[in-house]
């Protein structure tokens, strides 16, 4: 987790709800134009204290993830995620998250804790654990998630 950013000089940090409102123009911009994505994704990082911001689909049927987006990491790292989303323990959780759901995954609970996705690529190669999984939408055939790590 990081700390978050200050204000800056000669103004105040903004607020809780100054700072959802701020995120929800951003949401807005990114799924109206399509610009603000990564905007968007950094900003959910400094509310969230996250280290990274995936937002990404999971399929059931094939046991796979695809990432959408993700802030900040590199093309080459967001490639290397790609060999490693089938093995994904926060996504393949039961019960599934549904849509409009948000829950804390910690690095300790069971099904991550002895997972190859948290000890041979998360934790070494990207250094974070914990998870905030948020369910933007979920059918029988797939979920998508952002997931503030």
């Amino acid at each position: 987790m990081r700390p978050l950013r200050a204000a800056p000089r000669g103004r105040r940090a903004p607020g809780p709800a100054e700072q959802i409102l701020g995120l929800l123009d951003l949401l807005y911009r990114a799924a109206a134009a399509g610009t603000a994505w990564d905007a968007f994704l950094e900003q959910l990082g400094v509310v969230t204290r996250s280290e990274i911001v995936p937002f990404l689909v999971w399929d059931y049927g094939r046991h796979d993830g695809q990432v959408l987006r993700v802030f900040p990491l590199e093309a080459d790292m967001v490639a290397e995620y790609q060999g490693w989303a089938p093995k994904n323990a926060y996504v393949r959780q039961d019960p599934r998250l549904q849509t409009g759901q948000v829950r804390v995954i910690s690095a300790k609970d069971s099904f991550v804790r002895d997972s190859e996705f948290l000890n041979e690529w998360l934790r070494p190669r990207v250094g974070v654990g914990h998870n905030l999984a948020s369910c933007i939408a979920s059918t029988e055939a797939y979920s998508v998630h952002l997931s503030p790590l």
